[in-house]
């Protein structure tokens, strides 16, 4: 067999004779990398203003709420959920089942070191709650999340993902754990 000529199999990389393995060190210091490097280094400020938020390659501020159907019929979100900040992912390759692994997001404070007002990541709901004349209303509340963590389980194996976004994809699974 030839071996100066290149394969015509599609499924092959061409002008590569190696084989990759990565390790989870090594996952975790790239995500952590991606997580400290600025999209768009910002321009120093103007005297007396305030710097624009510096949005990273992996963002570090999140907000995930639940999704709605607001009177009108168009989609939006609801002011349940998760309004913050997380940490740098970090992924866990189980060790006996080399074919998955668990990605973890950890809520923590601001990061930001010249960030003001209130720092922390919150899990905001509604309660249902009685009022002093004892009816019913709903009550906005929060808890504080910091060094909360929520992970899911995804299956490493090979998988057709043609059609992803159509959401037609096979055996693509993640399960969250919270």
């Amino acid at each position: 067999m030839d071996t100066s000529i290149p394969s015509n199999n599609p499924a092959t990389l061409k002008a590569f004779d190696m084989a990759v393995a990565i390790s989870e060190e090594a996952l975790n210091k790239q995500l952590d990398l991606l997580y400290h490097t600025p999209v768009n280094p910002l321009p120093l400020p103007e005297p007396g203003t305030v710097p624009p938020l510096q949005e990273y390659l992996i963002q570090r501020n999140v907000r995930m709420h639940y999704p709605k159907i607001n009177a009108d019929g168009t989609e939006g979100d609801s002011d349940e959920g998760i309004d913050g900040w997380i940490a740098p992912p970090a992924i866990t390759i189980h060790a006996r089942d080399k074919m998955s692994s668990t990605v973890t997001l950890k809520f923590i404070q601001n990061p930001d070191p010249n960030a003001t007002g209130d720092l922390n990541t919150y899990y905001l709901y509604e309660e249902i709650v009685r009022n002093k004349e004892g009816k019913k209303v709903v009550e906005d509340k929060k808890i504080n999340i910091n060094n909360w963590t929520v992970s899911w389980d995804c299956d490493l194996r090979p998988a057709n993902i043609q059609g992803i976004q159509e959401g037609r994809a096979s055996k693509l699974a993640c399960y969250a754990v919270v």
